[in-house]
């Protein structure tokens, strides 16, 4: 397959629908509600404990519904007629919400969005699907927003795979959001390309493309999880690392 021009999609193809979409989330309830407080603010999809790369200082989108209103507002999505959902051009607007059912604390994020978005204007439809079929949709670009959570990226902040353009090829690419920035596809393919891996010159590129995409917003994110484990004191060697607590299994020893 390849990438293929695509018509950007007719409500999120706008950029201050997405950072109204971002405005009406209650980060922190979320945070208290589903992750009991195991869980973390982010503006990166880079892990903070890969701090060699992580970008510390992106400002976090603001939970301020009243902002969230007045953008769409703006942007000429209306409620005209006071029957609870904005219009615009005679299309109403209206977005489906899909997750996996089978992960509680997706579902519960999912449930949070659709009534926060549900009480700004927007027609909601929430779904909660099957793994398979979720995954399906998300790879066949057949949707309008999905809560879905990102695990084992490894070690590389790079992703490429999640922001390059030629990675936008519905079926099995995994920029399924569709993202083109030209800049971006630069900054990505200079880092792969640096003489020796060069550790500072990549973090300054992909601190970059943090910085963009957590200014376009293809992605709201929610929360980073925290994890705990929990092992007998007879296990010697075990130095959780950033990514997990596997990293170093050739060290373990039990004594």
């Amino acid at each position: 397959g390849s990438s293929q021009p695509q018509s950007p999609h007719p409500i999120l193809g706008e950029l201050a629908v997405r950072q109204a979409i971002a405005a009406a989330i209650d980060y922190d309830r979320i945070i208290a509600e589903v992750y009991q407080g195991r869980a973390y603010r982010t503006a990166s999809y880079v892990p903070s404990t890969v701090s060699w790369a992580y970008a510390s200082d992106l400002s976090l989108p603001t939970y301020d519904p009243a902002r969230a209103a007045s953008l769409l507002d703006e942007a000429g999505w209306r409620d005209d007629d006071g029957d609870g959902v904005r219009t615009r051009d005679g299309q109403p607007l209206r977005l489906s919400i899909r997750t996996n059912e089978d992960n509680a604390k997706r579902v519960a994020m999912a449930q949070l969005i659709a009534s926060a978005l549900s009480g700004l204007g927007v027609e909601v439809q929430l779904e909660a699907l099957p793994f398979n079929q979720l995954t399906a949709t998300l790879l066949d670009q057949r949707f309008d927003l999905v809560v879905i959570g990102w695990e084992n990226l490894g070690a590389d902040p790079g992703n490429s795979p999640f922001w390059h353009s030629q990675a936008d090829i519905p079926g099995t690419g995994f920029n399924f959001t569709s993202f083109h920035d030209n800049e971006v596809d630069s900054w990505l393919d200079s880092a792969s390309r640096l003489p020796g891996c060069d550790l500072n010159s990549r973090a300054a590129l992909y601190r970059q493309v943090q910085q963009r995409i957590a200014e376009t917003l293809p992605y709201v994110l929610l929360a980073a999880q925290e994890s705990a484990w929990a092992y007998q004191s007879r296990w010697q060697g075990i130095a959780p690392g950033p990514w997990g607590i596997h990293y170093n299994v050739a060290s373990w020893r039990v004594q």
